[in-house]
């Protein structure tokens, strides 16, 4: 790993803690309401933003052992997760406070956002959730493409990687831009749960168990 992603994996592992101590405090902090719409949609912020920590964590633990194939699969999910907690926020965002089942329904829609449950005809499709972090970085739809590529098993994603190919500079140039791109997703990742407002309790909107 070359001395400048070294760097950005550093920022990225600060970041990391940072973020988990957030996350720990924030999910603390909504598991004691009650389970009326205002809790539930708390709570799912809540357990999508620990998946969001520990995807972060595996995608930098991954990719720092030498592991790309398994990072870049890790860092789709961030991009995924992200992108469906932005949709999220901007969806409630336009629900009046008080229509408490739209609201709810709202809630509904995302947490079993897929065909196999309810009636829904059209899903939360994993593409509407990358396009929804453009805002944040316009080429977000080339990084998911390829993080997409490196786990597809297909020629390019089975045969040029280093850990299964002696050294060369082919493999190499190829393994640091995969690891580029896994540290760019996971800084815009990190991102995002900034700017969106998803931490909300740092807003002091949600108080802190007694």
């Amino acid at each position: 790993m070359g001395s400048d992603l070294l760097k950005i994996k550093l920022a990225i592992e600060e970041k990391n803690g940072q973020f988990l101590a957030k996350v720990r405090e924030f999910s603390a902090s909504v598991s004691h309401l009650k389970r009326n719409t205002h809790g539930i949609e708390l709570n799912f912020k809540a357990r999508c933003l620990e998946r969001l920590y520990v995807l972060m964590n595996l995608a930098t633990e991954n990719c720092s052992s030498g592991f790309p194939i398994a990072a870049s699969l890790m860092a789709r999910g961030v991009l995924e997760t992200a992108g469906l907690l932005t949709l999220f926020e901007r969806k409630m965002e336009k629900v009046p406070k008080n229509a408490i089942q739209e609201r709810l329904d709202t809630v509904k829609k995302f947490v079993f956002a897929t065909k196999k449950f309810g009636n829904e005809k059209r899903t939360i499709h994993a593409l509407d959730c990358v396009r929804a972090l453009n805002p944040y970085q316009s080429d977000v739809e080339l990084l998911y493409d390829i993080l997409c590529e490196a786990v597809h098993p297909n020629w390019l994603g089975v045969s040029q990687f280093r850990e299964f190919q002696p050294e060369s500079n082919e493999a190499h140039e190829h393994d640091e831009l995969v690891s580029a791109t896994v540290f760019q997703s996971l800084l815009l990742g990190h991102k995002t749960a900034g700017a969106a407002k998803l931490l909300i309790l740092m807003d002091g909107v949600v108080p802190a168990p007694r």
